[in-house]
This record gives C-alpha cells, sequence and structure tokens, in this order.
C-alpha cells in the first residue's frame, strides 16, 4: 500500500512539474506616444521593470510615431535604452546605426526619416 501511495505522490510532482513548464510566459505591453516629450522615459522604465532577456523584446511604430512594446518579462540585470535617429537631421546616422546594431541593439521600427532602436548597456 506504502509504494501505491509513493507512486501517486510521484505521479502528482511530476504532473504539477509538467503543468508549470507548459505555461506560456506571460507577455507584457506597453504604448508610448512619442510625440509626447516624455516618452523615452516612460518606454525605457517600461522596459527596465520588466527585465526582459535580450531576444524578448519586440515592437513596432506606426506612421503617427505610436511605439508599441511587447516583451517578456525575466530577471536580465542589464540596462536597455531607447535610441532615435533622424536620417534627416544626423547626416552620420547610418555609421551610428551600425555600431548600435553590432553592439547588440535591436531595431525596433521606422516611421519616415526615423528609426528606433532598443540598445543594451
Amino acid at each position: 500500500m506504502k509504494s501505491l501511495a509513493s507512486i501517486t505522490v510521484v505521479i502528482v510532482i511530476l504532473c504539477v512539474a509538467f503543468i508549470a513548464e507548459a505555461a506560456p510566459p506571460k507577455v507584457e505591453y506597453g504604448y508610448f506616444d512619442a510625440r509626447k516629450a516624455d516618452w523615452r522615459a516612460k518606454a525605457n522604465s517600461f522596459i527596465n521593470s520588466h527585465k526582459p532577456k535580450p531576444g524578448n523584446i519586440s515592437g513596432g511604430i506606426s506612421g503617427k510615431y505610436d511605439l508599441h512594446i511587447w516583451l517578456i518579462a525575466g530577471n536580465f540585470n542589464g540596462q536597455y535604452e531607447l535610441l532615435h535617429y533622424n536620417s534627416g537631421k544626423n547626416p552620420e546616422w547610418r555609421k551610428a546605426v551600425k555600431t548600435a546594431v553590432r553592439g547588440g541593439a535591436m531595431v525596433l521600427g521606422f516611421s519616415g526619416p526615423d528609426i528606433w532602436l532598443v540598445n543594451i548597456q
């Protein structure tokens, strides 16, 4: 009888562990209006408060500067920083973007002459 109880306990533990592992990660979403002065501080705060691992951030921007960010919360110890370049105002923007991407920055999106990146510090 003890062996049946032990087997039952082991099966229950394995089932619970399997269910916990099978649960999909929670995706966090943030919306930021890049026409407003505080958009970058709010977006940086959103990203850094959830501590996603590199590669667990995605986003996009509309033609009206609506920035959308999706991420999977984690326990990453680094800091992220949003970068914005305007090709019309910065003649060296290609070089700056190339350097940032080589350093691990991820492109969030483009809108007209503007490009947004998430950089890992």
